[in-house]
């Protein structure tokens, strides 16, 4: 693996990096200006969860996004991912395109849905990610459910003050799907420690590289063995989403404000199935 010159690039430049692709371009409303996701992370989950079903049930696009994610994680609510692949799907068709990768990657596991990797590509491909066939459905499904799964592992388990700003997080890397390599070419700004009196300069709190690193390879430990005959032999870009506006608070984990967020009605004629207590 390529040294990481500098775990604090700047975020004006990966920003433009992420520019490139429509899957990643998104006039969604941030996290941190959604007062059900700034309610998960000031761990106020009792706030949280009745204005995530009240909204749910007026169909609010994300925030059956954000239902998702809370199910997915285990924030403010006892985690189901099957459950949560359900929030995806449906936040998904309402025209979230973070719940579409979400789903992608639910797909690629077989977590709520049948695994299916050329499927997870084909979903993937419609929010947008590899518009111009570089990969085969097949591989870019494998690509985007290990993208998927490392987000959310890195969102679960770094530290609330990673990045100097939480909101919108990124990381880009590049992986060869056949040869497994994986190179971290940027991050939004990593928070330095103070600096020492040997020296001027701050040390960055978390060595990007190393944790992206080890997430991405235990999600390759995780999801189905792909069939490498399918799998393109070429570096393709991916990027991470590791905005922590929800995961900051580690009250949000140990606070459960509700065993579940409960089926609800309003759902019934699209037939979508919610799983209650004890599914």
């Amino acid at each position: 693996m390529r040294t990481f010159s500098n775990s604090c690039l700047m975020f004006a430049s990966l920003a433009v990096a992420l520019g490139a692709g429509p899957a990643f371009a998104t006039t969604e409303t941030p996290l941190a200006q959604n007062a059900i996701a700034v309610a998960v992370g000031h761990g106020n989950c009792t706030e949280a969860v009745t204005q995530v079903k009240r909204d749910v049930e007026a169909n609010e696009p994300q925030s059956v996004f954000i239902a998702g994610r809370m199910l997915d994680e285990g924030l403010c609510v006892e985690k189901n991912g099957k459950a949560a692949a359900k929030f995806f799907a449906h936040a998904a068709d309402l025209g979230v395109s973070a719940a579409q990768l979400d789903y992608v990657a639910k797909v690629g596991l077989g977590e709520g849905a049948t695994q299916d990797y050329a499927d997870a590509g084909k979903r993937c491909r419609a929010a947008g990610l590899d518009a111009q066939n570089h990969l085969s459905d097949y591989s870019l499904g494998y690509v985007c459910t290990l993208r998927g799964l490392a987000s959310r592992m890195l969102r679960e388990s770094l530290p609330a003050d990673t990045f100097q700003t939480i909101s919108g997080a990124r990381a880009r890397l590049e992986f060869n799907p056949a040869s497994g390599q994986l190179f971290v070419r940027a991050s939004s700004r990593v928070t330095a420690s103070e600096p020492t009196v040997s020296s001027r300069i701050g040390q960055p709190l978390v060595n990007i590289q190393q944790v992206v690193d080890k997430a991405w390879h235990k999600a390759q430990d995780t999801v189905s063995k792909p069939d490498t005959a399918h799998l393109e032999d070429q570096l393709f870009e991916v990027v991470l989403d590791l905005d922590m506006t929800m995961e900051q608070s580690s009250n949000a984990r140990q606070k459960k404000a509700s065993d579940d967020i409960r089926p609800l009605e309003s759902w019934d004629s699209i037939h979508t199935a919610m799983p209650t207590k004890g599914t």
